[in-house]
């Protein structure tokens, strides 16, 4: 059973339901939360990536991470300077990113690793220090860049999802190059998808992980807009989408329209009005 955090302990339904609305930086969110007319029922939790927290200003996020300290920076600033933390979103990450030291030797490059930064990484790791339980480390965590290519993870899909520890990443380590099938992985399938399955999440909207197009504060395109790359990102879909759907038995659906992804030809799709998440 999952280790529930205290929102999601509130949000669990009659009947062992947990409906997750995902949110990504991409175009697609930066279109839905511009409306005016957004009615999202209040049992659905709202767990945003990256720049939804602060740039997304209409909606008070439930939860927050990411899988980049750089895209953090903005926000903990927020944290540090308010008089209502409280108020803010709780936030999950992995238990490797709870310093950027910690989150280099487990995962891939950031920004801040480059040694021009140290005041932002001396903002990540002192904000995350003092926020205490406003933190959630996802406990047991392990990226698959460190854990080898004949882990039994890969060889026994029940493995990944005995809840005995948390993976992040959906196929074995191969490089850090950018153009390696290791990272060419969208960050829905390799941190979203992985904490919604450690919170009890059984039905799990996705929006703004687009595999295309630029969002919040992005002056290169995801994927590079390049079909090679945004197909090795939905071959990781697929896995979750279809493959390993009923080891996880989670329902993953995206809300995000056809013109903004091509996540769709993975996922079934459920548009905002027929959800009745559009006021009338």
């Amino acid at each position: 059973m999952a280790i529930q955090s205290r929102r999601a302990t509130l949000h669990k339904q009659e009947g062992n339901t947990m409906k997750i609305l995902v949110i990504g930086p991409g175009e697609s969110t930066q279109w839905f939360f511009s409306r005016n007319d957004i009615n999202i029922p209040k049992d659905v939790i709202l767990f945003g990536m990256h720049r939804v927290f602060p740039h997304i200003k209409t909606i008070t996020l439930d939860y927050w991470t990411w899988g980049d300290p750089d895209a953090a920076i903005e926000g903990l600033s927020i944290f540090n300077n308010s008089e209502k933390v409280d108020s803010l979103p709780d936030i999950i990450i992995p238990s490797y990113m709870s310093t950027v030291a910690e989150f280099s030797k487990n995962c891939g490059t950031s920004t801040l690793t480059g040694g021009r930064r140290n005041s932002d990484i001396e903002i990540y790791n002192s904000t995350i220090d003092k926020l205490g339980d406003k933190v959630t480390l996802v406990p047991n965590s392990f990226n698959t860049k460190t854990i080898g290519k004949s882990h039994k993870v890969f060889s026994n899909i029940k493995e990944r999802f005995s809840r005995e520890n948390n993976y992040f990443g959906s196929v074995p380590f191969d490089s850090v190059r950018s153009e390696s099938n290791w990272a060419q992985e969208n960050k829905l399938t390799n941190i979203m998808l992985p904490i919604s399955y450690y919170l009890g999440a059984t039905e799990i909207y996705c929006i703004g992980f687009d595999n295309r197009g630029k969002g919040i504060k992005r002056s290169i395109p995801q994927s590079m807009n390049n079909p090679w790359i945004i197909n090795n990102h939905l071959s990781k879909l697929k896995l979750w989408a279809k493959d390993w759907k009923d080891y996880h038995n989670m329902k993953i659906v995206s809300i995000t329209p056809d013109k903004f992804t091509p996540n769709n030809t993975i996922l079934d799709y459920i548009s905002v009005e027929d959800l009745g998440w559009i006021k009338k």
